[in-house]
């Protein structure tokens, strides 16, 4: 099938995807974390901690592999995205930026830790790879990143990546679907069955996001940031590590969070119409 010959240049799509989307990253906003600290340290146990406890909690009825792919899932950093999607529905990008910033950094130790602590028992996790993988693909181009954006005309080099990016996603997606394609296939109910476990716990968390937040910018910027990973991550992650079938966790998450997105934004726009 078409895509899986990209299948050995995942990482470096990524890593180069990581770099041109890591100068949006001002690790210079992470000031704004001892003001709210707290609050932070809340919403990283969300992200990372909470989403892996409720897959965990379902584990009887999902095949091993399975539920690998969705613990990886589940304990990724908070897409880059959610500052983009913060912005576009009335929240605080800027509070996005210092959550997808600290979830990034801590990625490479806190990710493999979730994994081991909830799958262990199940597969063996090789925790010192998984945490160089990681680090290849997320500290390495954050770093450069932040190279780049010591010179003046850095802005032009994000802007020409914007537009790249666009072509390394697709590719990403293409292989990504023709990698997954026949695990899915083959795994009919239990996708279905991770399906509704996965939207069951992210209804829970844009709940406990609203519920936290101290006005309505911030409930739409903690229900995005808590919601929606770096799935692009995740699929190269499990397939990396677990093989193909590992991937349809990423596939599911990835679905159901982007059709989530469609109720939170008419909420966020009902509720900043009504402001």
């Amino acid at each position: 099938m078409p895509g899986l010959w990209l299948k050995p240049y995942l990482i470096y799509l990524l890593m180069v995807m990581m770099f041109f989307s890591c100068l949006k990253i001002d690790v210079k906003e992470l000031k704004e974390v001892p003001k709210n600290w707290w609050r932070y340290l809340v919403l990283l146990v969300l992200i990372f901690f909470a989403p892996s406890f409720i897959i965990f909690l379902a584990r009887p009825w999902l095949s091993d592999m399975i539920f690998v792919g969705l613990i990886i899932a589940a304990a990724m950093p908070a897409g880059i995205s959610i500052v983009f999607l913060a912005d576009l529905m009335g929240g605080e990008p800027l509070k996005a930026l210092v959550l997808t910033t600290t979830t990034h950094i801590l990625s490479p130790i806190v990710t493999p830790m979730v994994v081991w602590l909830f799958a262990h028992e199940i597969v063996n996790i090789e925790f010192g790879a998984m945490i160089i993988l990681i680090g290849k693909l997320v500290i390495i181009p954050l770093v450069l990143a932040q190279i780049v954006r010591q010179f003046k005309n850095y802005e032009k080099v994000a802007k020409v990546g914007s537009n790249f990016n666009l072509v390394l996603l697709f590719l990403l997606v293409w292989s990504s679907i023709a990698l997954a394609r026949a695990p899915i296939l083959a795994n009919v109910s239990q996708f279905i069955l991770a399906s509704a476990i996965v939207l069951m716990l992210l209804v829970v968390t844009v709940i406990f996001s609203v519920w936290f937040g101290r006005n309505r910018a911030e409930d739409i910027t903690w229900a995005v940031s808590g919601t929606y990973k770096n799935f692009t991550l995740a699929s190269v992650v499990a397939l990396t590590m677990f093989g193909p079938v590992a991937m349809v966790g990423a596939a599911v998450y990835d679905v159901l969070d982007n059709v989530l997105l469609i109720p939170i934004k008419w909420w966020a726009t009902k509720t900043n119409h009504k402001k």
